[in-house]
């Protein structure tokens, strides 16, 4: 193929790819950005504040979840259905692990921290200053208690 023709292959090649990009529906593309300012926040049991940034934690399929935990605020031994993906995005938390709540062998994790919660292991986890946690998981989610009398408040 002389150079001439070669071009001309071309250059209809990246008209035709462009046309259906320009000819593509228009997307939405806010729903890919959400500003701190535009995150609605959930009051939960035992002063917990939660958003839902991504997804439906109900549903099938990965979503994205915000905690905010008050300073003093206790967790019982229970596991989830899924991985969690956890990073520590401001204060400290405890979490230790283990269907007997043990808190001389629990992490401290501080801002920054990168933790996982693996499926159907039991963990337990506490506050002494308020801290606010980023978890990344796929739904249906749910929280399981290991003892029901050991955690009072309900989970939603």
């Amino acid at each position: 193929m002389n150079s001439t023709k070669f071009i001309l292959c071309a250059f209809a090649v990246a008209i035709g790819g462009s046309s259906l990009l320009l000819s593509s529906p228009e997307q939405d593309t806010d729903r890919y950005v959400t500003q701190a300012e535009d995150i609605v926040w959930e009051d939960r049991a035992g002063g917990v504040k939660a958003a839902v940034l991504y997804g439906d934690p109900t549903t099938p399929g990965p979503f994205v979840l915000r905690l905010r935990y008050p300073a003093g605020y206790e967790k019982g031994p229970h596991y989830h259905p899924a991985d969690a993906f956890v990073t520590v995005l401001s204060g400290k938390y405890f979490r230790g692990y283990g269907a007997v709540e043990d808190r001389s062998n629990a992490y401290a994790l501080e801002r920054g921290t990168f933790s996982v919660n693996p499926e159907g292991v039991s963990h337990f986890e506490w506050t002494t200053e308020p801290a606010e946690l980023e978890i990344h998981a796929t739904g249906p989610w749910g929280t399981t208690f290991v003892d029901t009398n050991a955690h009072p408040i309900p989970e939603r």
